[in-house]
């Protein structure tokens, strides 16, 4: 399982079984990559939509 996070939070997540996809994973990661452009790439992985948190006032 791959978690890819910024400051904590889950921005993507997928399953791969194959050593070097997640290190192309990882790499593409680190190079600056966006979550559209990394879920086209590797069809695996899939962005965490966040969904803002309603507030009672």
């Amino acid at each position: 399982m791959i978690d890819l996070r910024v400051d904590g939070d889950v921005q993507a997540r997928g399953d791969a079984t194959d050593l070097l996809q997640v290190a192309q994973v990882a790499a593409a990661w680190r190079a600056g990559i966006t979550l559209a452009e990394l879920t086209a790439r590797y069809p695996f992985m899939e962005e965490m939509r966040r969904h803002p948190v309603a507030h009672a006032g």
